[in-house]
């Protein structure tokens, strides 16, 4: 089939990266609202059902009560607060089944049809299937670790789960951008796919510690700019650096949210010495625009980061910070797809 038979293969594809985003989005409003306990079991299928009585309500609200969160943070709570946490988590997982149903359905519908017949496409099809799939279990693996033992899920699981859906949906940007874009005739500088592949990874590091910051809560500790109570480097945070070495950078909500808060602006200056590398290059072109949004996008980032911290975690705020840092990942994404398929 051509490229223009493949459009509503390319729409699906284009919504699955929406809904994607918009799952970290909703996933950001449970982790600030901490809901992501409140659901203690994983059924796949009639966990679609919500609680329809009180009966079914306090049953929900029954086994909340066995788990560490409830006995040590909210032991106060009443039905109606368990009521509140509980829909945040719930429209969480609804929009995961909502994702599958919009891939399954329409892959069969395709398939059938033959828009798949190309056996790339089908194949890089399936990998998004068993990606998504992949992405539900590590969602249930993060949120099993804060029944046992702690009061939280485990920040290192929360970061792996976060890259995940990054990942997912950088696939399926991509595959949905080679369908949509044949070779056009811009001709980077030949290191400009090195410095995009050199921003990604730096990206990847800022993305894995926001995610860090997230679940330890490290946003709390210090809500001033540029110092962190009064200090360029948390005493707090020498002191456990001295006491655990160097697993303090990846465990002590201090040192995360440090080096979280100075590494953004090492991020800025790559991106903008980047952008002032191959403007001219690049100039006039499309990879010239996806390159000043980068910018842009890098620097409202900054700003939201600073917000976040000075407005004390303004719920909406920070979940613009998380968003808007997804959507800089795929920009870059979309940088070194266009990069690498170019006229030489």
């Amino acid at each position: 089939m051509t490229g223009k038979n493949l459009k509503p293969v390319i729409i699906w594809l284009y919504l699955g990266v929406f809904l994607i985003v918009l799952m970290v989005l909703v996933g950001g409003a449970v982790r600030l609202t901490d809901s992501g306990l409140s659901i203690v079991k994983w059924d796949p299928i009639t966990g679609i059902i919500p609680p329809l009585n009180e009966s079914e309500w306090q049953k929900e609200f029954n086994d909340y009560k066995n788990i560490p969160e409830f006995q040590i943070e909210n032991k106060n709570f009443s039905l109606s607060d368990f009521k509140k946490i509980y829909l945040w988590e719930y429209f969480h997982r609804l929009i995961a089944r909502l994702i599958g149903f919009i891939f399954l359905i329409p892959f069969l519908f395709f398939w059938i049809k033959g828009y798949l017949n190309q056996k790339k496409l089908l194949l890089k099809t399936i990998v998004i299937f068993l990606l998504a799939s992949f992405q539900a279990w590590l969602g249930w693996y993060m949120v099993k670790s804060g029944f046992s033992g702690r009061n939280d899920v485990s920040h290192y699981r929360l970061a792996i789960h976060l890259v995940s859906a990054t990942l997912l949906a950088s696939y399926v940007l991509w595959l949905a951008l080679s369908l949509t874009f044949e070779k056009k005739d811009i001709p980077p500088d030949r290191g400009f796919a090195k410095w995009t592949v050199a921003s990604l990874i730096i990206l990847s590091f800022q993305l894995v510690y926001g995610a860090f910051t997230a679940g330890l809560n490290a946003g709390y500790y210090y809500t001033q700019y540029p110092k962190m109570g009064g200090e360029w480097i948390p005493s707090m945070s020498i002191k456990a650096f001295n006491e655990y070495g160097f697993v303090s950078l990846i465990s002590d909500p201090g040192m995360v949210h440090f080096i979280h808060r100075w590494f953004a602006i090492v991020v800025l200056i790559f991106v903008t010495i980047f952008y002032f590398r191959f403007r001219k290059t690049v100039n006039k072109s499309l990879i010239g625009l996806l390159l000043k949004l980068t910018l842009y996008t890098v620097l409202l980032q900054v700003l939201l980061g600073i917000f976040t911290v000075l407005t004390k975690i303004n719920i909406v705020i920070a979940l613009l910070h998380q968003v808007n840092g997804i959507l800089i990942f795929l920009c870059f994404v979309s940088l070194l797809f266009f990069s690498f398929n170019t006229k030489k």
